[in-house]
């Protein structure tokens, strides 16, 4: 199933997360978006939330 989501809960759940932005593509669980996509870690902080537990 792909879910396009537009709040943090609906990635937070998912057990792959695609960040898509242009040309760029990032692609894993929160945890491993957090350590190694600057985009996601922007979108994280946007929501107001900061290194979660991995959640699944």
């Amino acid at each position: 199933m792909i879910v396009i989501a537009h709040r943090i809960s609906s990635a937070l759940r998912a057990r792959r997360v695609l960040v898509l932005d242009g040309a760029g593509v990032a692609l894993g669980d929160h945890a491993t978006l957090l350590a190694t996509s600057p985009l996601y870690r922007d979108l994280v902080g946007h929501w107001g939330l900061r290194a979660l537990p991995n959640v699944r």
